[in-house]
């Protein structure tokens, strides 16, 4: 699974985290780009260092994550980080 959405992913992951889905069994691995300027906008402090701690302790075999900055994509959607 690939998670690039330039900033929700602050919304995203807690409820990924909440509901066991970062899970070997369900997603086996996947990839994420931590959007630093968005965290003040999206009120979150996580870092990709916590994430990985978060998802050690859901009491599972947890995914395997890859931290990933790619930039192939940048011009494809009008970010309005202000919203």
């Amino acid at each position: 699974m690939k998670i690039d959405i330039e900033g929700s992913e602050f919304i995203v992951l807690p409820h990924l985290l909440q509901t066991l889905t970062l899970c070997k069994d369900i997603i086996t691995s996947f990839v994420i780009e931590m959007h630093e300027w968005a965290k003040k906008s999206m009120g979150s402090t996580l870092t990709f260092d916590e994430l990985r701690t978060m998802i050690q302790k859901q009491g599972c075999v947890p995914s395997e994550i890859v931290n990933v900055d790619d930039e192939s994509f940048l011009h494809d959607v009008i970010v309005e980080p202000n919203w």
